[in-house]
């Protein structure tokens, strides 16, 4: 029964993209369908066999698993209906035109501060020495000497070069201009190199999809349903695998056997026992605990991203801005210095239990549905669309509000000094 209701929960999001999405490429309706597909349907098939078979001990999981998949529903289908009910436009644009000569000034003003945190941040964690001495450990560099928060930043500096490369790369292709598509490659190299010194592969991932969905959208999606209804299922199902294999490849470097059975065994067991990403065990566990043990936050974790960019100096009682600490307290019940991250529909259930499940699953789905009817789902402007999935659908999907609530803020104030919004766009149509 836990086998069938896991997938038939991913119901409302496949409705939404065959029937609200217009099949647009790059949907950000289908990332959330694949973090949910990896991390709530394929995991509670592990965790059900794995318990079976004795494997797995923590019975509370198990046990709450069903009313986890229901809260996962709820989500979903709250979800589906704040994306059907909007048709039209209701957010205005903000147009505006800066003189060339200004604009560029201030474009190569941005590059060089972006370069120039990436090269601090690098400096600051002697990767280049590392290397040299064949010592190139990735999970080190994050909290050497007890910087990762002194360092944090200067990790805005990814977010400006990849924004930055972005942008070029949509003139590049929308002009057919090499220079601009040359810079932002060697732009995306440093965006790649910042990902793998932080260890972050979905993040890598993530870079690569962009520039995949900025070449995909100038080809007119095919309007024959059939082939559509083949491609993405074989689309999605290709890139789970690689998502798993990538998560969970830490165990295949420690693996005592080089059999290719043991090796990709304990990759997915990797995989499936890590809290990455919106999980099972995550909802499962919020519904037993919250609030027989701990009380609702009543909207204290959603609060932190409209004091984040005040700085300690000025406010030194600032409250914390994560609480994926907290969470892994009473949720997981051990103690973790960089947290577990609850992610969206989790996190609705621990600060307004079930009315906050239904109430954030509908404004997400407003939200959503809203970016894309503003930029023509894509074709009117494809960085929109990647910015909602980058910036926004993946952190608070895989993270939780605050870190895509501040993603998106920091997303838009850059595109902002990059003066890319509708006016850019229409100019560069024309």
């Amino acid at each position: 029964m836990v086998i069938i209701f896991s997938i038939v929960l991913l119901m409302p999001l496949i409705a939404c993209f065959y029937f609200g999405d217009k099949f647009s490429v790059g949907s950000p309706t289908a990332l959330i369908f694949l973090i949910e597909f990896i991390g709530v349907s394929l995991k509670s098939i592990y965790l059900v066999y794995s318990s079976a078979g004795g494997v797995y001990l923590d019975e509370l999981v198990i046990e709450n698993m069903a009313v986890g998949l229901i809260l996962i529903f709820l989500f979903n289908l709250s979800y589906a209906m704040g994306f059907f009910i909007i048709k039209n436009r209701i957010l205005f644009y903000f147009y505006f035109r800066r003189n060339k000569r200004v604009q560029n000034c201030i474009n190569f003003l941005i590059l060089a501060i972006g370069l120039s945190l990436m090269a601090q941040f690098f400096i600051e964690l002697d990767i280049l020495g590392s290397i040299l001495v064949g010592n190139f450990s990735a999970k080190r560099f994050i909290y050497v000497n007890g910087q990762e928060m002194a360092l944090g930043h200067l990790r805005i500096g990814a977010d400006i070069l990849l924004i930055f490369s972005l942008v070029c790369l949509v003139k590049g292709v929308r002009n057919n201009d090499s220079s601009q598509k040359v810079l932002a490659f060697l732009i995306l190299v440093f965006v790649v190199l910042y990902h793998v010194v932080v260890s972050s592969r979905l993040g890598v991932l993530l870079v690569f999809f962009s520039v995949y969905v900025i070449y995909s959208n100038r080809v007119e999606v095919n309007s024959n349903k059939i082939k559509v209804w083949v491609k993405v299922p074989l689309f999605l199902c290709l890139a789970s695998v690689v998502i798993i294999f990538v998560t969970g490849s830490r165990s295949a470097n420690t693996a005592d056997s080089v059999d290719i059975n043991s090796a990709s065994s304990a990759v997915i067991d990797q995989a499936f026992s890590g809290t990455y990403g919106l999980t099972i065990d995550k909802a499962a566990l919020a519904v037993a605990k919250v609030p027989d043990e701990f009380d609702y936050r009543m909207g204290a974790t959603l609060l932190s991203p409209f004091y984040f960019f005040v700085p300690r100096i000025i406010w030194e009682s600032k409250p914390p801005v994560r609480f994926g600490p907290l969470f892994a307290e009473q949720i997981f019940e051990y103690r973790n210095e960089s947290g577990i991250p609850p992610s969206l529909p989790v996190e609705a259930y621990w600060n307004f239990g079930w009315f906050g499940v239904l109430v954030f699953g509908f404004l997400f789905g407003v939200f959503v549905k809203q970016v894309l009817v503003n930029n023509n789902f894509g074709k009117a402007d494809a960085i929109a669309i990647i910015v909602l999935q980058v910036f926004l659908v993946f952190p608070m999907m895989a993270g939780d509000f605050a870190q895509g609530a501040v993603s998106w803020m920091t997303a838009q104030m850059i595109l902002y000094a990059l003066g890319w919004n509708r006016a850019e766009i229409e100019r560069n149509d024309r």
